[in-house]
């Protein structure tokens, strides 16, 4: 399978911004709902290696974040879906 380094990237994190989700080209399936809350934005490429390190093995080619904010204590959360691409 598609180990973590595999992963495409659709981010779309812009906190406060424009919700505009880079989605894929290709036709995709749905996996899973992924969320995380409670990081700083120092941490956003640990967030992304992360989402990376669980997703992979549901067979997820890329994570596409589809909203994202900011909490009441300052702290970052996102959340979207893990895909697979159909061909």
């Amino acid at each position: 399978g598609a180990g973590p380094a595999n992963l495409d990237q659709h981010w779309n994190f812009d906190p406060g911004g424009e919700q505009n989700v880079n989605l894929p080209e290709r036709k995709f399936v749905e996996l899973a709902t992924v969320t995380t809350q409670k990081w700083s934005a120092n941490d956003t490429a640990k967030m992304h290696n992360s989402l990376r390190a669980k997703c992979a093995p549901l067979g997820a080619n890329a994570v596409i974040l589809k909203s994202s904010g900011i909490d009441n204590d300052g702290k970052f959360w996102a959340s979207g879906v893990a895909i697979r691409y159909k061909d």
